[in-house]
Formats: structure tokens, C-alpha cells, sequence
């Protein structure tokens, strides 16, 4: 039949066979509308022929009609830019629906414009925009058009730097505003979830054009525009750490580019706090403050330092099979940490960092609850990230002792967790007063009221001291301690310290200082039978 022939030239492709077919004999009169069983008419083949001959044949001899859709609702255009079909095929179709469209296409049919952003075919995006075809500004945040494909799921950065060239440049652009109150770079930062080395490039080509003197600044961000950004694209691809390397190159003091290196590992957000604090920033740095506590869900800085000083703090002392080597080097970096958080200027991020710590405390009795110590060493470093955690909460620990108490299950007890809160235990054991009633009964709290209380406080509590625990040495540190106490204002906060400080400044042997605190082997003798357990 002529019109199998002429059927099976174009689907090859085949110019030549295609007229020698029509030379031999005229196809039905109905040829052009006839239909195969996906719903293709002659123009949806010719569209997948890769001959633009064959297409323009069959478009000005066979009379197809260019909007028919297929049983998946794609005309011929559609179906060749679902199909990569090569970029002067699609032009022309774009041009025949054009002119029997009277300008006008089907509006519910993808653009061939988003095809090409889609499938990354650059030189087709290149094609389209050098014909007119425009980016409609308003539509960045609107899924399914082609600026947030391009930004928000596929990452070609040169596509993304074509649409933008090729925009209305008198338009507002389209990355400052979003309805929701949300900016398109955040937008942008929170959903882009492609590879980091992309999605770096994007964020330059958006960020240059919010901020044209960027290129200017040499690469250097101020941290008032780049902090909620970075926050936001925590929980997808993060940009945190290209903007730590950036500061890298321009940061100088040795312990700061040290934390850099060390946090951004595994402790994105503890880096960004050093860079919140160190970073070059354009207006007053307190103003991060807002930036900081904006409420964006599960982007709020609060819960993310809180979650990182968390990991920091149960890595830093449980070893994994055994192995010390992590535990330490994330211990020595806790420390360095902590002592970065001295030196802390803005408000939020203290107060952050003082509540996740007062939450660690509560919370790590419950860490170590099915926790057993295999050495010496492995208490070591418990004892050290103690210390640590109060180095960073900055306050005594008679109410976070008095709450491990509290919680502590009768059976499970376990008194070595004790030993390294006591030196940082100022009123706990000397007055009985400032203990809650519920503590009383706890069998705990009267071990170690027996053990290191005063003996009045041992009297008041359970009215019967075990005399055998009592000594000279212990009577008198009792008399020193409240002598100390005496000279410290009760009424000011963060007694805890200012006691320990006036301790300090006393001339006394250092191993009195110890035995006063709680910290020398007379005071750890009575917890060496709880503190190392070995496997069976």
C-alpha cells in the first residue's frame, strides 16, 4: 500500500524513500489524520524521524493536524521534546504551531522550554532563548516552571545563568520575594538537593545577582547574608561547608582555622556558630541575633546546636568496641570548643549553647544508663567531658546533680556517675536545707550525704552519721567550707563559681584544695568499686 510505504519512509527517516513513495502514488485524502495505536498521527513519526526534511514534508504535503494529542496527550511538539528530538525539529514545529495557532498555544501542554531545563540540553535552552523565549519572572517558586527546575531540581548552572541572562532585566528579580515570607535564595537553600559542587554554582550565579558588588568583595561573605541561607540548606545539601572554606582564605588566627578544619567534619553547625562570631558581617553583629532565632521550623538554630552538641558530647566519652581513638580526638575538640564558647559575644548564640549544655546534663544519666566503664582510661574521659560541659555551662551543679538523683531508678543505680559532678558541687552536702524533700528518701542522695556531707547535714537528713566515716581531716574541711562560704555572696548568681574562685585564692596546699572539692583519692576510693566493670 502507498500509504505503508510513505508510513514506514518517514519513520526511517528517510527523505529520499519518503518522495520517491509520494512520486509513485498520492496517499488517501484522510492519510494525515489517521491514527496508530498510540495515537500518533504522521506529524507525532516525522516528529521522531531526526529529519527536519522529512518533518517539513509531512507538515506541507499530508496536512496533519499540529495540535492533535496522542493517548498521553502530547501533540508532536510535546512528543519531540519528550523525545530529545534535535533542536531545529522542535523549532519549527514551535514555529507551525505559531502560525496555525495565531500565536496561541495549548496552555495546559509543558513548554518546550522546560523540556530543555529538564533534560539538560543547554543548546536547546540556548536556541529557545535566542527566539524570544522569555523567563516569566513572577514564576520562579511555582513548580513545573522552567527557573525552579533548573534552580530547585536539576542544578545546570550554565542553563540556570542563560535563563537569568535572557529575563526581563527591568523586571523585579525573581529570586528577592517569595508570598510566604520566605526569600528565593532561601527557597532555594531548603529544597535544592543535588551535588554540592552544583549546587555551589547555582548559589553564585543567584546570590551575584541579589547582591551585584559581590564579585567585587574578592569571594568574602558577610555573615548577615549568608546565615539564614546556610541554615536553611542544612537538611538538604548544605552549603555550610563551602562557606567555611570560603572564610578559610581569608581567616588568619590559627585556633580559629583550627576549629574551621575540626567542626566542619562531622559539626556543621557548631562551625557556622564560630563563623557567626568571627566572620566579616556588613551591619552590627548583634543584629544576627533576629537571623538566629528566626522560626523556621526544624531550621532554627537552637535545635540544631542542641542536636550537634549532643553527638559531640556521647561521642567524646562512649568508645565504640573498645576503640578510644575517636572518643579522644572528639574530646580534645569538645574542649577546644568549649573554650571558643568564652569567648562568645552574641546573645542568642550563648544562650543556645547555655541551654542545649543544661539540657546534656539532665539528659546524661539516661546516656549512660546501659553504659558500662571497661578501664580506667574510658572513665578518664568521662570525667574530662564533665568538666568540660561545666567549662561551657559556666555554673555549679548542686541542681542537675540534686535532678540526676531524682531520676536515678533505685535498681539501676550507678554511683560512678557521681564522682566527676561532685568537684563542681558547692551547697549539696554541706546544708541540708537547700535540698528538695523528694531527694530525701533517695537512697543515692544518703550514700553520698554519709560519705561527703557535713555532719550536721548527715544528722538532719538521716539522724544517725556512721562515726566510722567521719575524721579529723574531713571535720576540718567541713570548718574551711563554710569559712568559704561565708565570704560569698548567696544572694549572687552563679554562686558556684565565685565559690570555687575564692577556694582557688586561698593559700592552701594544693592536695587540700583537692580533698575540698572532692577530687582527691580519698574522695575516689569510695567509688572505685562501682566505676570499672569487665565483661564475663
Amino acid at each position: 500500500m502507498c500509504d505503508a510505504d510513505i508510513l514506514s519512509a518517514v519513520k526511517a527517516g528517510d527523505f529520499e524513500a519518503l518522495m520517491q513513495a509520494t512520486n509513485n502514488r498520492e496517499p488517501t485524502r484522510s492519510f494525515g489524520e489517521q491514527i496508530d495505536g498510540n495515537g500518533w498521527n504522521i506529524l507525532h513519526h516525522a516528529s521522531m524521524s531526526k529529519s527536519l526534511e522529512v518533518v517539513k514534508f509531512v507538515a506541507e504535503h499530508f496536512n496533519p493536524p499540529v495540535f492533535a494529542q496522542d493517548y498521553e496527550g502530547l501533540t508532536p511538539l510535546a512528543l519531540a521534546c519528550e523525545q530529545t528530538a534535535p533542536v531545529e525539529i522542535i523549532c519549527y514545529l514551535m514555529d507551525l504551531e505559531k502560525q496555525l495557532g495565531d500565536g496561541k498555544t495549548d496552555s495546559e501542554c509543558v513548554s518546550p522550554l522546560y523540556y530543555a531545563v529538564l533534560q539538560n540540553r543547554l543548546d536547546l535552552v540556548q536556541a529557545l532563548t535566542a527566539r524570544g523565549e522569555t523567563v516569566d519572572d513572577t514564576l520562579f517558586f511555582t513548580p513545573g516552571t522552567a527557573l525552579y527546575m533548573v534552580a530547585i531540581v536539576t542544578g545546570n548552572a550554565q542553563i540556570l545563568k542563560c535563563l537569568l541572562d535572557t529575563s526581563n532585566p527591568n523586571a523585579e528579580c525573581p529570586i528577592l520575594s517569595y508570598e510566604d515570607g520566605m526569600s528565593g535564595m532561601e527557597l532555594f537553600a531548603l529544597r535544592a538537593n543535588y551535588r554540592l559542587g552544583d549546587k555551589i554554582e547555582c548559589f553564585k550565579i543567584l546570590f551575584n545577582r541579589e547582591h551585584p558588588s559581590a564579585k567585587e568583595a574578592g569571594g568574602r561573605y558577610d555573615v548577615n547574608d549568608i546565615l539564614q541561607i546556610a541554615l536553611m540548606s542544612y537538611h538538604s545539601t548544605s552549603l555550610i561547608p563551602y562557606f567555611v572554606e570560603t572564610e578559610l582564605r581569608w581567616e588568619k588566627r590559627v585556633p580559629i582555622r583550627t576549629l574551621y578544619r575540626k567542626l566542619i567534619e562531622n559539626f556543621e553547625i557548631l562551625a557556622l556558630t564560630v563563623l557567626c562570631e568571627c566572620g566579616p558581617v556588613s551591619t552590627e553583629r548583634q543584629e544576627l541575633n533576629d537571623i538566629l532565632e528566626e522560626p523556621y521550623d526544624h531550621c532554627t538554630a537552637n535545635g540544631l546546636i542542641g542536636d550537634e552538641l549532643h553527638e559531640m558530647v556521647r561521642s567524646a566519652f562512649v568508645c565504640e568496641n573498645g576503640n578510644l581513638t575517636t572518643a579522644k580526638k572528639t574530646l580534645q575538640l569538645f574542649e577546644e570548643f568549649a573554650a571558643f564558647t568564652k569567648t562568645i559575644t552574641l546573645a542568642s548564640l550563648k544562650k543556645s549553647i547555655h541551654t542545649s549544655m543544661q539540657r546534656l546534663f539532665f539528659k546524661l544519666h539516661a546516656m549512660l544508663r546501659n553504659r558500662q566503664m571497661h578501664s580506667m582510661e574510658e572513665y578518664g574521659l568521662f570525667e574530662r567531658t564533665v568538666d568540660c560541659m561545666v567549662n561551657v555551662l559556666g555554673n555549679d551543679l548542686d541542681a542537675i546533680v540534686e535532678h540526676i538523683l531524682l531520676q536515678a531508678n533505685e535498681e539501676r543505680m550507678k554511683p560512678n556517675l557521681m564522682l566527676p559532678f561532685l568537684k563542681h558541687c558547692c551547697a549539696l552536702f554541706m546544708n541540708h536545707q537547700v535540698v528538695d524533700e523528694e531527694m530525701l528518701d533517695s537512697r543515692l542522695y544518703q550514700w553520698l550525704i554519709h560519705l561527703y556531707g557535713t555532719w550536721r547535714a548527715v544528722k538532719c537528713v538521716n539522724g544517725k552519721p556512721i562515726f566510722e566515716l567521719f575524721s579529723l581531716k574531713r571535720l576540718t574541711r567541713d570548718v574551711i567550707r563554710e569559712t568559704v562560704w561565708k565570704g560569698v555572696n548567696v544572694q549572687t548568681a552563679n554562686k558556684g563559681p565565685l565559690f570555687i574562685e575564692r577556694l582557688q585564692s586561698f593559700e592552701l596546699p594544693n592536695e587540700l584544695k583537692e580533698y575540698l572539692r572532692y577530687v582527691d583519692y580519698s574522695c575516689l576510693k569510695h567509688f572505685m568499686p562501682h566505676i570499672i566493670h569487665t565483661d564475663e
